[in-house]
């Protein structure tokens, strides 16, 4: 990415909403329940992290590290923050996460930012900091039916003009994912099967 998602932070979630309604909201909070249990989680790609005062309020063991590349994501999701001293917050990618075991990984919409190329050796970086049977929840997109090639052709390329997105095609992250011995535990679809939204195990 060139320019990156600060050209459009201040409106992403407004963009969504027009396009998905409340899909990509329904799509991001379905399985936060299954980290009741997780301390230390980390947030990959975390946007403007909407989801996080509801979700830290109701954990209240919970400590959050959110990475995300752009820096304006990160202002807006720090401004709206309650819970200042349980999210430690780094501007920067998969290649910037701490040295530590983390409980779980969130990765909401960041998956279809790499090529089928890139994305082995992230989930590979991902998954030398997660602990054994560790979690993973993701939601993202799929390609199952023509129309979905349509509306993924549109989105990546509105994406390429407004925030220099190189990648130009979704990743076939679910067999990337098997690939890399994670074990899908549940799953749910929205968007009439556009939106795919799954919990993975971490293997041992």
């Amino acid at each position: 990415m060139k320019r990156g998602f600060d050209t459009i932070a201040f409106a992403y979630d407004r963009l969504t909403r027009i396009v998905f309604g409340k899909a990509i909201a329904k799509s991001q909070l379905h399985f936060l329940k299954r980290l009741e249990k997780c301390k230390d989680i980390l947030v990959l790609g975390g946007g403007t992290g909407w989801w996080m005062n509801e979700f830290l309020q109701t954990n209240s063991g919970a400590r959050i590290t959110f990475i995300d590349a752009s820096q304006k994501m990160i202002g807006i999701a720090a401004s709206r923050l309650k819970s200042k001293n349980r999210v430690e917050f780094i501007h920067g990618t998969h290649n910037n996460i701490p040295h530590k075991k983390y409980d779980a990984v969130v990765l909401f919409y960041f998956l279809d930012l790499f090529s089928n190329e890139e994305l082995p050796e992230v989930i590979i970086t991902i998954r030398s900091r997660i602990k054994i049977q560790g979690l993973w929840l993701v939601s993202d997109f799929v390609n199952h039916r023509p129309w979905h090639d349509t509306l993924l052709k549109i989105m990546y390329r509105f994406f390429k003009l407004v925030a220099g997105l190189s990648t130009q095609s979704l990743p076939e992250w679910q067999v990337h994912m098997r690939n890399q011995g994670l074990t899908q535990a549940e799953h749910i679809t929205f968007y009439k099967g556009f939106i795919y939204s799954s919990v993975y195990h971490q293997p041992e």
